[in-house]
């Protein structure tokens, strides 16, 4: 078949016949030469007057050109251009079992000999992105299959791109004909952009001081650039104290609506619940705060008051606007004890807490002291406390309980993740080491934490960070899939902010599990982290070192909140058969486990065994 295929627009009113309808595309190059006004066939048993006005002659040498060919059908009759000449087919009036050839007239005497049909012709509509599965054509001629030989062209097929396309099924007939069947295929969006809000999703302000937007993000699956069409309203008014929403909506172009809205608090004035920390984070040394205070007067110091001893120290603040500040606190010149945070005004002012739970640090080990953060009542309270291991490796299971994680039928990720772990964790074991699982079942989530009203996947970062602490290794085991059959080989998720020696295990293990595949099954594989933001991907094999807030939540909320560099190792894909089998059914999933056991060991100066 050419490449380019033209069915010419025809006016009824060009022909003195009804019920004109457009059929076969066949293979010749065309040049018209000459149309008579009046076309007769010379063979009489096929002799039929078709009255062509001057119109129709005119818009067939307009529309054709080399290399283009068009079959226009009129009643039962067909007029064919070929490469010299016009001339007609018609249906014998007897019926026949056979095409036949007469003077260069083809025709079927018999329709019912061939049917052509689309399998499953309800199958019309495809999500983007997704993937278009060929449901294929069935002809039959004079009751034999000729199937196989249907050509089928997908080339106007667009999967990224909403819109209404055609599949062509084409099968030669003869020299001069060929069938054709077209499948509609609508390409449809049915799911809402997703508008990430930068900043916190909650802003306290005083009265009268003018609103910064912190701006926004807005990712469609269909890859449109919809942040200007992004519409901002809000009931704030910044002159009166209350409560107030900023509100963020936006549709594609398919009509999916997302929303987003941030709470804005305004205050006339700062009690002394009111002075609050707006962020913390963990440092190599201590912690790291801003907040904001009641008035200019401000002094801009913190008191901490060691609320075991009784002892209290008092430390300068940074101004970094009116009512704004940032600090800095150096733990090493601290004495164990429960500490409280008190803000140095005409009076001493505790510390109050206005971060949700995606911004509080918890707790890290920081030099040889455990840091533990304390937010109850909504005060901010820090305890410090001798550091010890409770454990020398913590392993999250990925998944359990009702969510399975990558299935194909044959493969449950949760099982192999489960199986993979406890022979992990019996292994570090046989070299006295001790270990903690966070999912010793497939019935359920294992060990989570954290608020209620979270996700189990983000409670189970709470319970990775919590635990990974006081942990000399930490690691994720999942496996693979993707929409991708081909996929195959392994993957190491790791933090955004960690450099090359931060991961030096890691890529160590990489290492040897890249020589280990290359050869065997042809791999895919990456070292990487994930933008939170915006979901894109980044390498990290060369040691990269990125900003941004990591998008798994059992290693950005480890990292965050917890300062713990936890990993997702994933082995294989599941969705894979091959992969799968040299790796699962073969059992070399335990050789890559091995390989991950004995780097971990040896990086703590514990002595390797094999098994």
């Amino acid at each position: 078949m050419k490449n380019e295929i033209e069915i010419i627009d025809i006016d009824l009113n060009d022909f003195s016949t009804d019920n004109i309808e457009i059929i076969e595309v066949d293979d010749y190059e065309v040049e018209i030469l000459e149309i008579e006004d009046d076309i007769i066939l010379p063979n009489s048993n096929l002799h039929q007057k078709i009255n062509v006005k001057e119109s129709f002659i005119k818009k067939i040498r307009k529309k054709l050109a080399k290399n283009k060919i068009a079959v226009v059908a009129v009643c039962s009759c067909t007029l064919i251009i070929t490469l010299t000449s016009v001339f007609i087919l018609k249906k014998s009036l007897t019926p026949t079992n056979e095409w036949k050839n007469q003077e260069n007239i083809v025709y079927n005497v018999n329709n019912e000999d061939i049917t052509f049909n689309l399998n499953e012709e309800t199958y019309n509509t495809v999500n983007i992105n997704g993937e278009y599965e060929e449901k294929g054509a069935k002809i039959i001629i004079n009751g034999e299959d000729k199937s196989d030989d249907i050509t089928i062209d997908t080339s106007n097929l667009n999967l990224n791109k909403v819109g209404t396309y055609h599949v062509i099924y084409t099968y030669p007939i003869n020299i001069n004909q060929v069938k054709t069947l077209y499948r509609t295929i609508n390409v449809v969006d049915t799911e809402p952009p997703v508008i990430t809000m930068l900043g916190s999703n909650i802003k306290t302000m005083l009265t009268g001081e003018e609103y910064e937007e912190a701006g926004f993000l807005v990712k469609d699956n269909s890859n449109e650039d919809l942040t200007d069409k992004v519409v901002i309203d809000t009931n704030l008014n910044t002159k009166k104290p209350g409560t107030y929403y900023v509100k963020y909506t936006v549709s594609d172009s398919s009509g999916n609506l997302a929303t987003k809205t941030r709470e804005v608090v305004v205050k006339s004035t700062y009690a002394t619940n009111t002075n609050t920390v707006l962020t913390n984070s963990f440092t190599n040394n201590g912690l790291y705060l801003s907040g904001i205070v009641q008035n200019n007067s401000f002094k801009y110091q913190m008191l901490l008051k060691n609320k075991d001893t009784g002892t209290e120290q008092t430390f300068e603040l940074n101004k970094k606007s009116n009512h704004y500040y940032n600090f800095s606190l150096d733990i090493s010149n601290l004495e164990n004890g429960t500490y409280e945070f008190y803000l140095v005004n005409n009076n001493l002012e505790l510390l109050t807490n206005n971060m949700n739970n995606y911004s509080r640090i918890i707790r890290a080990h920081i030099k040889d002291k455990l840091v533990t953060m304390d937010y109850s009542k909504s005060t901010v309270n820090m305890t410090i406390e001798d550091f010890e291991y409770l454990y020398d490796v913590v392993i999250d299971p990925g998944h359990g309980g009702s969510d399975t994680g990558a299935t194909n039928g044959k493969y449950i990720e949760k099982k192999i993740n489960l199986e993979q772990s406890q022979y992990e964790k019996a292994r570090y074991e046989q070299m006295g080491l001790k270990v903690l699982l966070l999912r010793d079942d497939n019935n359920n989530y294992g060990m989570v934490m954290g608020d209620e009203s979270l996700e189990d996947v983000e409670r189970k970062g709470y319970a990775v960070g919590y635990y990974g602490s006081v942990s000399k290794i930490v690691y994720s085991n999942h496996h693979n899939s993707s929409t991708n059959a081909s996929s195959a080989g392994w993957e190491i998720l790791v933090p955004a902010q960690a450099t090359y020696e931060d991961l030096a295990v890691e890529h160590k293990i990489a290492d040897v599990w890249s020589k280990t595949y290359t050869g065997i099954i042809n791999p895919f594989y990456r070292f990487y982290t994930k933008d939170y933001a915006t979901a894109t991907t980044n390498n990290k094999y060369n040691g990269e070192v990125y900003s941004f807030e990591d998008y798994y939540a059992v290693i950005r909320i480890p990292n965050k909140l917890y300062n713990v560099q936890n990993v997702i190792f994933e082995g294989a894909y599941i969705n894979n058969n091959k992969d799968m089998k040299y790796y699962y059914d073969n059992e070399n999933w335990k050789a890559l486990s091995e390989v991950k056991i004995k780097a971990f060991v040896e990086s703590i100066g514990v002595e390797y065994i094999a098994p």
